[in-house]
């Protein structure tokens, strides 16, 4: 019978990589070539994902695979090569788990987000404003701003309640409140969103309608404001004080017209965004994930969380 080849284990599996642990028998002579081998199906081959060991020794090894996706099952082979035949191990199956979300935090009026408005981000229509945010206080300025930060066009917490502005002066005039912010808990993770479907607009607060109201105004139509602003607002007073993790905006499509489910992976550009911040990349962490890609400037410091989104 040939040598033995053994996958021991893999350990350290994260949404991208893993550790994988093999062995060979020392009955193996003249090894010109040592690895592991992976695939989505059983039996991978050196004719798929490869990664070798620096070494052609018998005895145990430990190689470290990158370029994983999330969400997904693996097999992965040991191998030996000598001469023109390779030799294989037994399969190991593995799956990695999804991404987790990074986040931001602002807690001071001096740390807040801006980016320039395009056309196509002015809804005149149906849309989808979401994000992940953990509140860690409400109410201690006139406004909680989260997103928009414009006098006519804004989605925030202001006079105890949740609340938005929707091209405020053509047609849609004052505030509009969806439901008290005492329903939100303090130092936990929420998703919170508002759409429009034909003319009614309605805020989510973790998948749950919380209140509605009627306008046909272009949300982010203010004029004069060129500049969006997460987290600050140009016409009322106070600051969010909270971390936020995924935004985005969809213009064209009202991604949840009942209640539903918040997504529990990183969101994507599906059509019609227009804005999305994913936290992603810790090197590059205020990019705009959306066709617009727009520049996101960052003011007093925020905080980048590594890891520290709501799953």
């Amino acid at each position: 019978p040939a040598p033995k080849i053994s996958i021991l284990s893999v350990n350290n599996i994260t949404y991208n990589a893993a550790s994988v642990s093999a062995t060979i028998a020392a009955s193996f002579t003249n090894i010109i070539r040592r690895g592991v081998c992976w695939n989505n199906s059983a039996n991978p081959t050196i004719s798929d994902n490869t990664l070798d060991d620096p070494n052609t020794t018998t005895g145990s090894f430990i190689l470290n695979i990158s370029g994983l996706t999330p969400l997904t099952n693996y097999f992965v082979r040991a191998y030996v090569v000598i001469g023109n035949t390779t030799y294989y191990s037994n399969n190991y199956k593995f799956s990695t788990p999804k991404k987790p979300l990074n986040s931001i935090s602002l807690t001071n009026s001096t740390q807040y987000l801006s980016f320039p408005r395009t056309a196509s981000m002015i809804a005149a229509g149906d849309f989808t404003y979401e994000t992940f945010i953990k509140f860690n206080t409400i109410g201690a300025g006139t406004m909680d701003p989260i997103f928009g930060g414009g006098q006519g066009d804004f989605f925030s917490i202001y006079g105890g309640s949740i609340s938005a502005r929707i091209d405020v002066n053509n047609p849609c005039g004052a505030d509009r409140s969806f439901a008290s912010s005492s329903i939100i808990s303090l130092n936990n993770w929420h998703h919170m969103a508002m759409v429009r479907s034909g003319s009614t607009i309605t805020a989510y607060l973790d998948g749950n309608a919380v209140g509605t109201t009627s306008c046909t105004g272009a949300f982010l139509n203010s004029g004069g404001v060129a500049t969006i602003l997460i987290g600050k607002n140009y016409w009322r007073s106070g600051n969010l004080n909270a971390s936020i993790s995924n935004m985005r905006l969809v213009v064209g499509s009202a991604l949840y017209t009942g209640n539903f489910t918040p997504p529990t992976t990183i969101l994507t550009s599906v059509p019609g965004t227009q804005f999305l911040l994913n936290l992603d990349d810790a090197m590059n962490p205020y990019k705009d994930n959306s066709p617009n890609n727009v520049t996101i400037s960052a003011f007093g410091n925020p905080v980048f969380n590594i890891a520290g989104g709501p799953f």
